[in-house]
Parts: structure tokens; sequence; C-alpha cells
């Protein structure tokens, strides 16, 4: 057991060691997206789907509330039957709506994932050239580094080899 021990401290050591003679850098995304040219035309693009989604949302969400005010104004004045009848209608607008937001959402997702992984499709390249030109063994996303030196930041150069 002892020699295990050993053995495993010696493996860890080799291993940082290794690691310390490679060329680490980080970059951070956000900050790509929302500097560079690509980045701010995949925001304007999200904000507009956003927008229309949520004018869509709001239109439906009035004509509900109009109908809940027509029925309130009738209640006194129609039948028990027909009452029901439109109370019950109004439900099933209701759910109609509630599954039409969910799925605005979720093909807002779906649309936002698809955007964002294209624009990664365009930067990789460019970040796989700096990291071959740099003698970069690996590049982290910034949110994923808990502490750094700034020099390690290859941000801005990889911002301006976007906007090129």
């Amino acid at each position: 057991m002892k020699k295990f021990i050993i053995y495993l401290f010696f493996s860890f050591f080799i291993f940082f060691n290794a690691l310390g003679n490679e060329k680490v850098a980080y970059i951070d995304i956000d900050r790509i997206l929302n500097e560079s040219t690509i980045g701010k035309s995949f925001l304007d693009e999200i904000k507009k789907i956003r927008l229309e989604n949520d004018k869509e949302i709001q239109s439906q969400k009035d004509e509900i509330l109009k109908q809940e005010t027509e029925i309130k104004k009738l209640k006194n004045v129609i039948s028990e039957k027909d009452f029901q009848s439109k109370i019950n209608t109004l439900k099933s607008d209701v759910n109609k709506f509630n599954i039409n937001k969910k799925n605005f959402e979720q093909n807002f997702n779906k649309k936002r994932q698809e955007m964002f992984n294209n624009i990664m499709k365009k930067v990789s390249p460019i970040v796989e050239s700096y990291m071959s030109e740099n003698s970069i063994s690996i590049v982290i996303d910034k949110n994923n580094v808990f502490i750094a030196n700034s020099n390690y930041d290859i941000t801005n150069n990889i911002i301006d080899l976007i906007n090129k």
C-alpha cells in the first residue's frame, strides 16, 4: 500500500511538472460575444427574436384578459350554463396560451443555441490558429478559471482577429 501511495505521488509530480512546461491561456467568451462584430450581430438577432416572441405572447395574453373581463360583465346576465361554457372556453384558451408560451420559449432557446454553435464554429478555427502561432497548448474559458494572471488573457487578441 505504501508503494502505491509513493508511486501515485511521483506520478502526480511528473504530470504537474510536465504541465508546467505547457503554455496555457484563457479567453472570455462573453466579452467576445459583446465586443466582436459577429457576436454583436448574434446578440442583435437574439434580441429581435425575443422581442417578436414577447410581442406575440403579450398579444395573446391581452386577448385572454379581454375575454375574462367580458365574462365577468356577463356573469349576472347570462344563464349559469352559458356562463360555465364561457368559463370552460376561457380555461381552454389559457391552457393553449401556456402551451404556446412554453413552445415559444423552447423554440427561442433552440434557435439561440444553434446560432451560438454556428458562431463558435467560426471562432474556433481562429482560436486554433492563434494557439498554433503562439505555441499555446490549452485555452480555457475565463468562467472556468478561479484566478489567473491577466497576462494569460488572450481575449483582446482573439477579438481583433475575429473583427479582421
